[in-house]
């Protein structure tokens, strides 16, 4: 009877804690060029979807790389991005689109922070509870380390 009774506590906890783990917020991120009107380049768009059990409320999005001293937070975005701070349920879409060439901005970043080298180059959404990353392709890692090749320094961190 002791051994049912302690197999039937060891599942319930199982289950609590299975349940605990899922009962959360979690984002599934993009970041790539885009064409859209009125802008005669492709803009860098980076997005995010709600798929979690929670809402989440995103508050930031900063460009780092591991060994770099500085991270890169993104202050503006162009007109129809969706606004920061944003309340996400299940199913919902933010999307913001970095300025024209905002891409030589991150070429800047690198060369000053990353000796030119995107290799660790992470995109990081943050909400109140926790980091969402993102890496960005080996194409777009290439197109990237070619604008620090011919970019002005970052400013330095003091």
């Amino acid at each position: 009877m002791r051994r049912a009774s302690l197999g039937a506590v060891l599942v319930a906890l199982w289950i609590a804690e299975k349940q605990r783990r899922s009962d959360k917020e979690h984002l599934e991120l993009a970041f790539n060029f885009v064409v859209t009107q009125p802008y005669k380049n492709a803009v860098l768009m980076i997005s995010a979807v709600s798929v979690g059990k929670r809402p989440s409320e995103i508050n930031s999005v900063v460009i780092y790389s591991q060994n770099a001293t500085a991270q890169m937070y993104i202050a503006g975005f162009l007109p129809g991005s969706s606004a920061i701070p944003i309340n996400l349920g299940y199913g919902k879409k933010a999307a913001w689109l970095c300025e024209e060439g905002f891409e030589h901005h991150i070429g800047s970043y690198l060369k000053t922070y990353c000796n030119s080298n995107a290799s660790q180059l992470k995109i990081c959404v943050s909400t109140t509870t926790e980091n969402f990353t993102i890496a960005p392709s080996k194409e777009m890692k290439k197109t990237l380390e070619s604008f620090a090749k011919e970019a002005e320094p970052a400013p330095e961190r003091m």
